[in-house]
């Protein structure tokens, strides 16, 4: 029992003092590139975002009637 106990002591020893790689961890070696790309991405979903409105604006307007279409278009928004 007390051999079990120094052998699994040893073990977790040599575990901590063994260098190895922890997949947890990884840290990229171009993070101004990673920045960059999250920046981009950001700027994309704006314009998305943007591009969707426009376009439920646009269905909001054909789904008008040619007499509600004709009002809006010669008073303009409300």
């Amino acid at each position: 029992m007390k051999r079990i106990t120094i052998l699994s002591v040893a073990l977790c020893l040599l575990t901590l003092l063994v260098p190895g790689r922890s997949l947890a961890g990884v840290v990229p070696k171009d993070l101004p590139t990673i920045e960059a790309l999250i920046a981009l991405h950001k700027a994309v979903k704006k314009d998305e975002d943007k591009a969707m409105q426009r376009v439920a604006t646009s269905f909001g307007e054909q789904s008008l009637s040619p007499r509600e279409r004709t009002a809006s278009t010669r008073y303009g928004p409300p």
